[in-house]
């Protein structure tokens, strides 16, 4: 976890460059999605801690292995898998480099029987706009004014099943959670004072089959959302 590293920026200045993004990032996911035709949205509960005996290392505890489909779903995926569908998803040991420790994981997720494998996950560095705190494939954003922060994990790998066959098609994906009561650097200190530091977090994840990066454009939407949600605040305090 030494691969942190915290960058301070004003508020008002990401704010703005993260709603620019975001109105972008909107148009290009939507025709992405659409030109594809193919969307898998699904939630779970997690937690992460530091490897005992290897603080280098980040585990993510998908606890019991569940995962639940939820809305907007569609392409191919909704022939077997609608809101309420449940799967299975593997733990992940998470490194500052190559990211994902035993790459390629088979079976990261399984559901309405297609099976998704991890192969990849870049670091959170190449993220737009940049992360205020990371770790590997691993970012944490501040929330702005309202306080807390906006976590996101970014990966890629490859679809089985259905009508992708066992030679399957690629696909991107992102993991996304909030930390309501923390700032970026409060999480990192508590996973980072050793195990059993640990904090448990809800996530929204979206796995899409695209051949560009749109998927992490969709980070940039997230987060200008939570920008101006913050600013709206703000101006109602004022």
């Amino acid at each position: 976890m030494k691969g942190f590293v915290e960058r301070s920026r004003s508020i008002a200045v990401r704010a703005a460059m993260v709603g620019g993004l975001a109105l972008g990032a909107l148009v290009a996911t939507t025709s992405a999605a659409q030109a594809q035709g193919a969307q898998l949205n699904f939630s779970g509960s997690a937690n992460l801690h530091d490897v005992p005996g290897n603080p280098g290392l980040l585990f993510v505890d998908f606890l019991d292995g569940v995962i639940t489909a939820k809305t907007t779903i569609s392409g191919p995926f909704t022939s077997t898998i609608a809101p309420g569908t449940t799967g299975s998803i593997q733990n992940l040991t998470v490194a500052d480099a190559p990211g994902v420790v035993g790459m390629p994981v088979n079976n990261f997720v399984q559901i309405g029987g297609f099976t998704f494998t991890l192969t990849g996950a870049p670091s959170a560095v190449n993220f737009l706009p940049q992360p205020s705190v990371f770790f590997g494939p691993m970012a944490l954003y501040s929330m702005g004014p309202t306080g807390g922060a906006f976590g996101a994990f970014g990966m890629s790998g490859m679809v089985t099943g259905g009508v992708y066959g066992e030679t399957g098609v690629a696909y991107k994906g992102i993991f996304t959670t909030q930390f309501t009561d923390m700032t970026p650097q409060q999480v990192f200190d508590k996973i980072n004072a050793g195990y059993p530091g640990t904090i448990a977090a809800s996530y929204s994840a979206t796995f899409e089959v695209v051949p560009e990066p749109s998927t992490y454009l969709m980070l940039a939407t997230g987060l200008g959302a939570l920008a101006l949600v913050g600013l709206r605040r703000r101006s109602k305090q004022s």
